[in-house]
């Protein structure tokens, strides 16, 4: 329980990205950020109402909003050319995250109005112009994005008359979009449950014979992977496969934990015997697949820089690699439970250790409560940093949050028909 396309329709340009922020809470959709076009890039000779000579975007958490400012404008309800359908301006969306990955938004004219192409699967898209400004504006919600990490939006402005043609294009903004709030719940079956502003991206298939044991939060908050006990990793939203483990069951190996690198680019595998497995950018450093262990190992997390793990085993050993530092254990002492997770302190300094009773056990770390002295339905199954503290779940789905971060509901009071098995925090 760790923590090239071709644009059809044009030519594309050489391509500079920019980054804009992000605004919050407002009511308004404003540009949060711009790009400037040099005017006249269009050609000599041609007509200067198809110049791009700026492109804005951004987003205030509802809506997308793109606009397209021309070195002249022109009228698209009067104007000859726009209502003989001869001038256009293309929107080309990447979405990294959310629904789709892909959308085009083509504002042109029906003969009455500027309108978003029947093609984009989306309503409530809205265009408008504005003659002072010499601009046109497309603005979209983002509910047809859905919880989308980040937009890439390309434009282009075609416009035609009967005796000159003038093709602009843009570069590409990267609009962003701040990472929602919730954890999601895995079962052994394979049943994930979202809660919070998380968004749902599938339910895991086990392999044969096979039990989920993790499941692991991409770090833009808009996706997951899933492991079963065999090694096999799937991947949904924006999360990445890099390949799966395989463990050797006829000496008893299991899959237990799954830990991505801060980049999303990799991720460990560990197993009940002490061996890491890396994939992607993710390295190796080091196991303990060579030493007899009193417990196995339970759970297995890499440390904020990526660059070493942490395993933790059902006697309370626990065992430091990398950069991850040793504060203590609870290895050679008498246990009411074994120990299920070890969540390390935000402030880089110490770590949390929970026992399936729900009982927690503080080393250099601040201790921030427990359900060691609470009977509880079903046993803990696993514990994830959450804020300033942990957030720990229970076989049946119960949620514990001990942080100051908000509680977003769980599945006590119904629990699923498998045991749940891990939960996964984005924060």
């Amino acid at each position: 329980m760790g923590n090239g396309r071709v644009l059809s329709g044009f030519v594309a340009a050489a391509v500079a990205v920019a980054t804009l922020g992000f605004t919050s809470g407002t009511a308004s959709a404003t540009a949060v950020g711009s790009l400037t076009d040099p005017a006249g890039d269009n050609g000599t000779g041609l007509d200067p109402r198809g110049d791009i000579v700026a492109y804005a975007g951004g987003s205030n958490g509802a809506q997308v909003v793109l606009t397209v400012t021309s070195r002249q404008f022109d009228d698209p309800q009067t104007s000859t050319n726009w209502i003989n359908g001869y001038a256009f301006i293309y929107f080309d969306l990447y979405v990294e995250g959310g629904y789709d990955d892909y959308a085009r938004i083509v504002m042109y004219n029906d003969y009455t109005t500027v309108v978003a192409d029947p093609e984009f699967p989306c309503s409530g898209v809205v265009p408008s112009w504005n003659a002072a400004a010499s601009s046109y504006t497309v603005t979209v919600p983002t509910t047809c994005f859905g919880n989308f990490s980040s937009i890439q939006a390309y434009a282009s402005f075609d416009y035609e008359t009967s005796s000159t043609f003038s093709s602009d294009d843009t570069e590409l903004l990267l609009v962003h979009n701040t990472a929602p709030a919730g954890y999601w719940m895995a079962t052994a079956a394979g049943r994930v449950y979202s809660f919070g502003g998380v968004s749902f991206y599938g339910d895991a298939v086990p392999s044969f014979g096979s039990s989920i044991v993790d499941i692991e939060p991409s770090p833009a908050g808009r996706g997951y992977n899933t492991l079963d006990d065999r090694g096999r990793v799937s991947e949904f939203g924006d999360a990445e496969w890099w390949g799966d483990a395989t463990v050797g069951y006829t000496n008893g190996e299991r899959a237990t934990a799954i830990s991505g690198t801060p980049s999303g680019d990799g991720y460990w595998i560990f197993t009940n015997l002490g061996r890491a497995i890396a994939f992607g950018d993710a390295e190796f450093f080091g196991d303990m697949s060579h030493v007899r262990l009193n417990g196995p190992v339970l759970d297995s997390i890499a440390t904020p820089s990526g660059r070493g793990y942490y395993m933790v085993a059902s006697d309370g050993g626990v065992f430091a690699f990398g950069d991850a530092q040793f504060f203590g254990s609870m290895g050679g002492v008498r246990l009411n439970a074994p120990v299920m997770s070890l969540v390390p302190d935000p402030d880089g300094v110490g770590y949390w250790l929970v026992a399936s009773d729900g009982g927690v056990f503080a080393f250099q770390a601040g201790f921030r409560g427990s359900m060691g002295a609470t009977r509880l339905n079903r046993p803990v199954t696993g514990m994830v940093p959450f804020g300033d503290g942990y957030l720990m779940v229970g076989e049946d789905g119960g949620i514990f949050s001990f942080s100051s971060l908000p509680f977003f509901g769980s599945l006590g009071a119904n629990p699923p028909p498998s045991p749940v098995v891990s939960v996964a925090a984005a924060v």
